[in-house]
């Protein structure tokens, strides 16, 4: 490439002068051409001095190096972490198809790193060439390895309830972290080698454990959480369930708490629309080694949820007797015998529904396609949909005798109390049923046996217990008025307070 300044001085004025501005390079081009085109400046114009400082101007700018920043860099083998510095290499760097050359034309900056991260390489032009091209190169992460105790989890509880699972890092090392799914079910954090996981609702979420650094690790933490309500009116039936299954529920309720149960259908002779009835807790875990574990037993109505009136159902025919065959709230509507005991009762199979075999054994459809025109049958479908029968011992022969070999068990989902679980003490019923029972312990804290008529809630009622008297062949034990144990023609319609168990 030639420069040609314009002028050069003789006998006082201006005159070409050829220059191969090949031989000036760099800074030295306006030095050169200063030098080489000299004049002496009162001889020229102002118009002539101006041309020349462009001349001259515009030859060093036609010496400015070529940039580099355009540049397509080729990088070498992408590099892992191995505990080492290690160097990115640059295979080539081309511009405008030219294949430029390290330490002649460029140089590389910022391509070594120990740990794994992303990184800019930066290739400075050398020589002809200047400015600066960056790449961005990476050193990936090793591969390492991690476990946790538990990889399927379920919480349940009210909200704020923890769970720690641990966590053993079996290759390499680094930072945990752990990320939640669904915050809104669970959150989870990291306290050194553990992850504790937090109850906030109800749902499921996946929680995923990683290290943080230089391994590359991770593992998996399934939740199913279920958020349970301290009201126990607020909870589902299947939450409840769900707490009774893991014997939890003393945790988070009390004996004599309330839960809702709208009644609609015929019962008997007694037609229910959405008439509310609040059951209560008679005991958590009752019994277990007789009537099985994992189990809330309620029992009871109440007219509300709190300070209700306790009350039995009734139906118009309360006080009365029958053995016309109509379904009264009597123990038997054909005959005045206690003979076949609770199990052979009418009771027990067409105006409560606990099974749904006539002097037999529930099926496992007994609670969720019920007997027609039966207390269980009047229940919501999602609560009967989580009730499980309870096995209960009662004097199953009748007659009025007291031989303990009557008393014989039976899977019930929706029985009557015995004279002993609500009284504590053995009166009239068969004198071995209490070797198999035990008092409910909402009666135990001292809570009133009295009821009230469903229909009539100023009127202190008669309610049945399941036991046969072992006294009279045609008696069955029942609770007076005043809350005392008593006994009652078999054939009388009294008031009906069932227990059920979840």
């Amino acid at each position: 490439m030639s420069y040609r300044p314009k002028y050069k001085q003789t006998s006082g004025s201006l005159v070409d002068l050829p220059l191969d501005a090949e031989t000036v390079k760099g800074e030295d081009v306006v030095a050169s051409l200063a030098k080489t085109v000299r004049f002496e400046e009162q001889t020229l114009t102002d118009e002539e001095k101006a041309q020349a400082r462009a001349n001259i101007g515009a030859a060093a700018v036609s010496d400015i190096k070529t940039d580099i920043g355009n540049a397509v860099v080729t990088l070498g083998a992408s590099l892992t972490y191995n505990g080492s510095a290690q160097t990115q290499t640059v295979q080539s760097v081309v511009l405008d198809g030219v294949t430029l050359n390290n330490d002649t034309d460029f140089e590389i900056s910022g391509n070594t790193a120990t740990n794994a991260g992303n990184y800019t390489l930066i290739v400075s032009g050398k020589g002809d060439y200047s400015g600066f091209a960056f790449v961005d190169w990476s050193i990936a992460k090793a591969q390492g390895s991690i476990s946790v105790s538990e990889s399927e989890v379920e919480i349940i509880g009210l909200a704020g309830t923890q769970k720690q699972v641990s966590v053993t890092i079996e290759g390499g090392y680094g930072d945990l972290v752990a990320i939640s799914s669904n915050p809104e079910v669970v959150t989870a954090s990291v306290m050194g080698t553990n992850v504790m996981l937090t109850l906030v609702g109800s749902g499921s979420a996946t929680v995923t454990v990683m290290l943080v650094g230089n391994y590359q690790a991770s593992a998996q933490i399934s939740v199913s959480a279920d958020y349970v309500h301290a009201v126990l009116a607020d909870n589902t039936p299947a939450q409840i369930r769900y707490i009774a299954d893991n014997d939890l529920g003393a945790n988070y309720w009390s004996v004599g708490d309330t839960y809702p149960v709208p009644l609609n259908g015929m019962v008997g002779t007694v037609q229910y629309d959405n008439l509310t009835v609040w059951a209560y807790i008679l005991g958590f875990n009752h019994n277990p080694d007789r009537e099985g574990e994992h189990l809330i037993h309620f029992g009871g109505f109440k007219t509300t949820q709190t300070d209700g009136v306790d009350i039995c159902l009734n139906d118009s025919h309360y006080n009365n007797n029958s053995t016309g065959g109509e379904k009264w709230f009597n123990m038997n509507h054909s005959s005045n015998t206690n003979s076949g005991g609770w199990k052979g009762c009418d009771m027990r199979y067409d105006i409560l529904g606990s099974t749904d075999t006539n002097n037999g054994e529930p099926t496992t459809t007994c609670a969720t396609d019920p007997v027609s025109g039966t207390l269980m049958a009047a229940f919501p479908a999602a609560l009967r949909a989580v009730m499980r029968p309870a096995t209960k011992y009662t004097d199953n022969t009748g007659s009025g005798n007291n031989n303990a070999s009557s008393v014989t068990a039976t899977q019930d989902y929706m029985p009557l109390l015995a004279e002993f679980e609500v009284q504590g003490a053995r009166t009239y019923a068969n004198s071995a049923e209490q070797n198999y029972q035990t008092q409910y312990a909402y009666y135990a804290n001292g809570n009133s046996k009295v009821k009230r008529l469903q229909t009539a809630t100023r009127s202190a009622a008669i309610w049945w217990c399941r036991s046969p008297s072992a006294i009279y062949s045609n008696y069955s034990c029942r609770v007076g008025t005043d809350g005392s144990a008593d006994s009652n023609s078999s054939r009388s319609s009294r008031g009906v307070s069932p227990a059920f168990f979840i």
